[in-house]
């Protein structure tokens, strides 16, 4: 269709499905395939660091390593926008909602961007939609 351009905003529990290869990482595979761009809020690349590292310490299978499984959560995105453009919005709208500023910044990059939030989080998908912002349905 000419003229249509997909901006998606991948938040970590999405990311991490694909890291791992769970869930309905397929579909967001397929999703982030056909986007024109894949942004994330700054703090999506410690956040992939965390998700990476709790899990290999509750696991006995270690065939993947800690390297490849942060590269595969890296290598979805195209780019990445500092929390600092938005911390006032960030916190504000965290205070109306009573949710993380985590979990909010990505609600709010998808705002401001007009991009779709890809989100596994159905706590945050809600939130989301109750601000206006467009959540791909998975």
């Amino acid at each position: 269709m000419k003229g249509f351009s997909l901006t998606c905003i991948l938040d970590a529990s999405a990311a991490a499905s694909v890291i791992f290869r769970r869930g309905a990482y397929e579909q967001i595979i397929n999703t982030l395939s056909k986007a024109d761009s894949v942004i994330v809020p700054d703090l999506y690349f410690s956040e992939i660091l965390s998700v990476v590292w709790k899990t290999l310490q509750w696991t006995d299978d270690k065939r993947v390593g800690a390297d490849e499984l942060c590269r595969r959560g890296y290598s979805l995105i195209d780019k990445s926008v500092p929390v600092l453009n938005y911390w006032q919005l960030i916190i504000d709208v965290s205070n109306e909602v009573k949710h993380s500023p985590y979990d909010i910044s990505y609600a709010v990059l998808a705002e401001k961007t007009g991009g779709k939030l890809i989100s596994l989080d159905r706590k945050l998908i809600k939130i989301a939609r109750s601000l206006g912002v467009s959540v791909l349905s998975l």
